[in-house]
């Protein structure tokens, strides 16, 4: 019989915390630490293969203490966002985590980040869709009037670099109505492709 991988909660609300044990505990060995006494050599003594790390706004400079600390080992980051502001999201992925949970993700979406952060592929909550694209491009009129809600969320994972294929799952939609979508978006905003997009938007200083 094959080990459980070990997945480590970093997670301040008990419970929040309680219901990713009971989401995740048949398939997987949780152990839950206390982001206040967080000491950089827990992690090599427990050997996890993931953490799962809360942010708000009174946890961000805890927590990015914790994700720093792991920049040198192989264990994989799902952050989940209890503060969707604008700066809280920036804060947020300048720690490249794996996957990005919403507070509010289901318990399947959850699992699905989870699974892929293990296999050390992207995942973004499409709750968390419009928030990036607000992020990026929320104060870019002549951008945001012009393309519909579901532009908007297929740009916000564009930008945080997902391939067609990885938006489509994540907005549970075919690959070709994807790159439908796309098709319309380059269209719109007056490119060919994603390169020459990011090109204009880093021109702009819409990206850093």
């Amino acid at each position: 019989m094959w080990a459980k991988r070990k997945i480590m909660l970093a997670l301040q609300s008990e419970v929040y915390r309680t219901g990713i044990i009971r989401t995740l505990e048949s398939d997987y060995e949780i152990l839950t630490i206390d982001p206040q006494s967080f000491q950089p050599g827990v992690f090599g003594q427990y050997l996890a293969d993931l953490i799962i790390i809360g942010f708000n706004e009174y946890s961000l400079q805890i927590n990015r203490n914790i994700t720093n600390s792991l920049q040198n080992t192989d264990i994989k980051i799902v952050a989940v966002l209890f503060c969707t502001e604008p700066w809280a999201i920036s804060e947020v992925l300048d720690l490249k985590p794996n996957a990005l949970l919403h507070y509010a993700s289901s318990a399947p979406m959850v699992k699905r980040a989870v699974q892929q952060a293990l296999r050390n592929e992207r995942f973004v909550d499409e709750q968390l869709a419009e928030s990036l694209f607000s992020f990026h491009l929320g104060k870019h009129a002549s951008i945001t009037d012009i393309l519909t809600i579901q532009e908007k969320k297929v740009l916000g994972l564009l930008l945080q670099h997902l391939s067609n294929k990885e938006i489509a799952f994540e907005l549970s939609l075919s690959e070709r109505t994807i790159k439908f979508h796309c098709h319309n978006i380059y269209r719109k905003i007056g490119v060919c492709n994603r390169m020459e997009l990011i090109k204009l938007l880093h021109d702009r200083k819409v990206l850093e």
